[in-house]
């Protein structure tokens, strides 16, 4: 259904290129203080044995990201269909239970390849709240990212010529710490993505909510995958 998104339009190509680095900034700063800055620091986070930490963490950059972007969760067209809504409420339970029970299960039958403190795919209930807290994280950026270039030009196909690169090169930051081939995958669902969010966040009605959906599941798949 169409999104009737209200942009701003007529964004300079230098105003554009301001906001797109703010987005880098954050996303950068996010994963180089979770990876670099607060270990040197003396303070490790991890997934698995400081979950609430490392979701507490991801939860200030969530407020940074709407200080910076206030108007982002307006603009993306969240309505009051429960459609979408009982099908996020559904998804989420579905992960937490694949996350307590499934994979752990899994695991019995292969150790998991990737073993890492901020990507690690780790066959734990704890690995749940601190994921999805850096998920919406990117979704927000994600979100800022796609209306600022819609603001640029509204034209669908543009946003996602231009997003796919942006995306894809800003997990490039999963070299620190993952095996090549788990980064190769997710550069390509990086570019992949782009034939999907960018249309879902600007032409469907809570395609924000739908595109985060999409994005959780292909850190499931990922997980599976890298079953070993």
């Amino acid at each position: 259904m169409s999104n009737a998104l209200r942009l701003t339009q007529g964004y300079s190509f230098r105003h554009l290129v301001w906001i797109l680095c703010g987005i880098t900034i954050l996303w950068v700063a996010a994963y180089a203080g979770f990876i670099l800055i607060l270990p040197l620091l003396g303070l490790t986070l991890s997934y698995t044995e400081t979950p609430l930490l490392s979701a507490a963490y991801y939860v200030a950059w969530i407020a940074v990201a709407l200080f910076f972007f206030p108007k982002t969760l307006t603009r993306v067209h969240l309505d009051q269909s429960r459609n979408a809504y009982v099908a996020l409420a559904v998804f989420v339970s579905l992960t937490a239970f694949f996350y307590s029970s499934v994979l752990p299960s899994l695991s019995e039958y292969g150790a998991i390849t990737v073993q890492s403190g901020n990507f690690f795919l780790g066959a734990t209930p704890a690995f749940f709240l601190p994921k999805m807290a850096e998920l919406v994280f990117q979704q927000l950026l994600i979100a800022a990212l796609v209306l600022s270039i819609a603001s640029f030009d509204n034209n669908v196909f543009f946003v996602s010529l231009l997003y796919g690169p942006l995306f894809a090169i800003g997990h490039v930051l999963v070299l620190l710490e993952v095996p090549a081939a788990f980064v190769e995958l997710v550069i390509v669902g990086a570019v992949v993505s782009a034939a999907t969010f960018p249309y879902l966040i600007l032409r469907v009605r809570n395609g924000f909510i739908y595109s985060f959906m999409l994005h959780w599941a292909f850190y499931i798949v990922l997980t599976v995958l890298f079953l070993s």
